[in-house]
């Protein structure tokens, strides 16, 4: 039986065959990551109060520590379209991670709210940063408890509401979504 990659670990691969040819990326690979105290507090009131939405996040010019860029306490998820516009604010040059407090109806019709962590790796973004910020993501993971599924996206349709939701549905450990 033949097995079909999915673009998303395509790309990846590719990412790090690049990067770990260049020099001084094995020592970037083993350094210490921290959170900003300003991301722990966040984290902390988006989870327990549910005051905010979503904190937006970036890697400090050392890449050594992911600091805060924005938050929000605005509904984002209130609807499909809302959400689907929040996701088009996102920056074309830059990777970000997200982190939202997905609101959402379940099949038997009652409210439900799930983290979710968006890596936004866009296609107009260097290689470098791609890949950095994915292996910062896998530790920001580990550091932040409560984390419902992951989406790994570079365009605004493969982190759109359905995608999210999809993700929540059927969550792979993990494993990044796949675009439909």
């Amino acid at each position: 039986m033949k097995h079909r990659a999915s673009r998303a670990f395509i790309r990846r691969l590719a990412i790090a065959v690049v990067v770990l040819f260049s020099p001084g990326q094995a020592a970037l690979a083993q350094e210490g990551f921290t959170l900003g105290p300003a991301v722990t507090e966040a984290y902390r009131q988006m989870t327990s109060s549910h005051r905010l939405t979503y904190i937006a996040l970036r890697l400090n010019d050392a890449q050594s520590t992911m600091v805060m860029d924005s938050t929000s306490e605005s509904d984002i998820t209130a609807t499909p379209a809302a959400f689907d516009l929040f996701v088009r604010t996102f920056p074309t040059r830059d990777c970000r991670s997200y982190v939202v407090d997905f609101q959402f109806t379940d099949r038997n019709g009652d409210p439900e709210s799930k983290v979710v962590l968006i890596s936004w790796l866009p296609d107009g973004a260097d290689m470098r940063s791609k890949l950095v910020l994915g292996l910062r993501n896998e530790d920001l993971r580990r550091q932040l408890p409560g984390i419902s599924a992951y989406v790994e996206a570079t365009t605004a349709d493969e982190a759109s509401y359905d995608t999210v939701l999809r993700q929540i549905d059927h969550p792979r450990r993990g494993t990044p979504t796949a675009p439909p």
